[in-house]
Parts: structure tokens; sequence; C-alpha cells
């Protein structure tokens, strides 16, 4: 629940002024603003990272100081650090879905959606069940799916 609660809502918040923006933008037919705007959401992001992951990586005294166990903590605790760089590949690739779907690319967003579930579903059976990783398996498994979401997008958009 932390994984989501925090960092998601924030940087989703974030990004959703970037819909309005690059809707706005390509409305005036201005792509070099559309653009803008995604750059400038991509480095709003990162910087909002920071303290987002400095939370996420205390996850474990915070939860602890809100009366959740200890064993439970430390769990979340690994899964929250672990999945970290996923946190921030899954925020740029919501910035660049918000970036194309005003300029009419929803069906590209569903094509790319459509090829990373498998690849999601791949990874965490080889982290859960052959490398047994658990937890920390799954956390990876998330952020291999980012990683690879952020790269067929990017490889749309730069075609």
């Amino acid at each position: 629940m932390m994984i989501i609660v925090l960092p998601y809502s924030v940087m989703i918040g974030i990004n959703t002024a970037l819909e309005t923006f690059v809707s706005r933008a390509a409305g005036r037919n201005n792509l070099l603003d559309c653009g803008l705007y995604l750059h400038r959401s991509i480095l709003v992001i990162t910087v909002l990272y920071i303290p987002v992951s400095l939370l996420l990586w205390n996850t474990e005294s915070l939860l602890v100081s809100c009366g959740i166990s200890q064993p439970s903590a430390q769990v979340a605790a690994v899964y929250c650090r672990t999945s970290l760089p996923g946190v921030l590949l899954n925020s740029y690739a919501d910035s660049i879905d918000l970036f194309l779907i005003p300029l009419g690319y929803s069906y590209s967003i569903s094509l790319v959606q459509s090829l990373v579930i498998p690849v999601h579903i791949f990874f965490c059976y080889m982290f859960t069940e052959v490398v047994q990783l658990g937890v920390q398996g799954v956390a990876m498994a998330h952020n291999f799916t980012a990683f690879f979401t952020v790269l067929f997008l990017v490889m749309f958009v730069s075609s």
C-alpha cells in the first residue's frame, strides 16, 4: 500500500497537468510546446523522485511507527527498496502515455501495454518460481516490466 499511495499518487498527480498542457498545445498544432511540456514533466518527476525515494527507503521505520508489526514492515521495506527503479520508470512511462494520448496515439499505448503484460507474467514467474526470490522477485519483475514499458514507448515515439 505504501508503494501505491505515496509515489504513484504524487507522480500521477503531477502528470495530470501534463495531459492538459499537451492537449492545449496539440490543439494549437504546436508540437514544440508538446515536447517541451513532456521534458519539463520528466524533469519535475525526477526531482520529486528524490524525496519520495527517501521516504520509501525508510518504509520499515515508518510502518513500525504506524503500528504495523516488525516482520510485515520488513517485508514491505524489501519490496519498496527493490522496486524503487520501477517507480521512476513507471512515472516516466505515464508521462509518455499522457503525452501521446492528446496527440491521438492511444491505440499505440494499448498495443505497448498488451506487449508488456506477457513480459510481466514471464518475469514474475521467473523471479518467484524459478529463482525463488519471493517478494524481492516480484519487485524485480515490476522493475523489468517498467523498463520494457518505457523502452517500447520510447521506441514508438522515436519512430
